[in-house]
């Protein structure tokens, strides 16, 4: 694979947290039963194969391991897509549109990898990245507020400017797709990341109560919205030539995607399994871990080569001890029945 385009972070493990979360929270907004443990089996396999088959010497197991990546997200978005439609979810319409623009995302970097259009990975790469960017945004637009009311116990859940200001921000998320599809990353890509990070920005202090940072399970939420809208801002510094093209990506990778993902599975593990995770160590010393590890990563892109690898090797260290935390934590609560 050439390097730049063998982001994991993004089609593995941002493809299989989307796969769980999503089916769950479908069935959540629907009504509709999930998918039988037959299909949940089969989407593993292919995500598996996906992962494994490029290991082996040869241009047969990466094309197999495209097919598997490309089955994996036909079959996500149709059973998501079945559900919304049957229930005529109309306002949870847009995860189909994009999970279609995601899997397009991964068609275009496949093609890349594969030889076929060299020129197709970069953009294959922000279809996907931004699309999941922009579900992460939703997702937690829905989630975030009860969840405030609820662990703070106010009165009723923030609200915030409207959805005006997170209407801007997908919007701008939209328009950096078709820009950065049609051309070169310019300034204009850099004012609309801007109007991104503005639109988050906004979202965030409205969100904002003293206590949630007394609070791990909302603190690790809010931190990876900021990092999304830190990448943004980096995005801009490199549309404007003042930073690598890719100098937004840790921040939007591993801090946005990463972060955010890592609160969200752990709230559902405490919500189906009947345990609480609020004031675990082991739970909180991961959310610190991680965030610094993406701090070590982001900080990386401006600083000399030398600099860089070490840091680089503290991020990586960091995210494993604290994925080493999270498996302590939530391992044996996904083992045992729930209370």
């Amino acid at each position: 694979f050439f390097s730049r385009l063998w982001h994991e972070i993004l089609f593995g493990y941002t493809g299989a947290f989307l796969a769980g979360f999503l089916l769950t929270a479908v069935r959540n907004w629907t009504g509709v039963s999930e998918p039988k443990e037959k299909m949940l089996v089969f989407l593993l396999i292919l995500w598996l194969l996906a992962r494994i088959l490029p290991y082996i010497p040869g241009q047969a197991p990466i094309f197999l391991a495209a097919a598997a990546e490309l089955t994996f997200f036909a079959v996500l978005t149709a059973l998501i897509a079945g559900s919304l439609i049957q229930t005529r979810s109309r306002n949870s319409y847009v995860v189909i549109e994009l999970l279609i623009i995601f899997m397009a995302g991964v068609v275009l970097t496949r093609w890349a990898q594969l030889g076929w259009w060299i020129e197709s990975g970069t953009t294959g790469l922000r279809l996907s990245l931004y699309s999941a960017i922009a579900m992460l945004i939703i997702l937690s637009g829905r989630v975030l507020p009860f969840t405030i009311q609820k662990t703070l116990q106010i009165e009723r859940p923030p609200t915030p400017n409207g959805q005006l200001m997170e209407t801007t921000a997908l919007l701008a998320i939209y328009g950096l797709m078709i820009l950065e599809t049609l051309t070169s990353v310019n300034w204009l890509a850099g004012l609309i990341s801007l109007l991104v990070a503005i639109g988050l920005g906004a979202r965030i202090s409205s969100y904002y109560h003293p206590d949630i940072r007394h609070h791990p399970l909302l603190w690790i939420e809010f931190s990876g919205l900021l990092w999304i809208a830190m990448g943004f801002v980096i995005h801009a510094a490199a549309a404007m030539a003042l930073l690598s093209n890719d100098a937004g990506l840790p921040a939007l990778l591993a801090g946005g995607i990463g972060i955010m993902s890592v609160g969200m599975m752990v709230r559902v593990i405490q919500g189906h399994t009947g345990n609480t995770l609020q004031d675990n160590t082991d739970v909180t010393a991961a959310f610190y871990l991680l965030n610094i590890g993406t701090l070590a990563l982001v900080a990386g892109v401006v600083a000399p080569a030398d600099i860089e690898q070490s840091l680089t090797l503290i991020s990586k260290l960091c995210w494993l001890f604290g994925f080493a935390f999270l498996l302590k934590a939530c391992g044996p609560l996904l083992l045992m029945p729930p209370r």
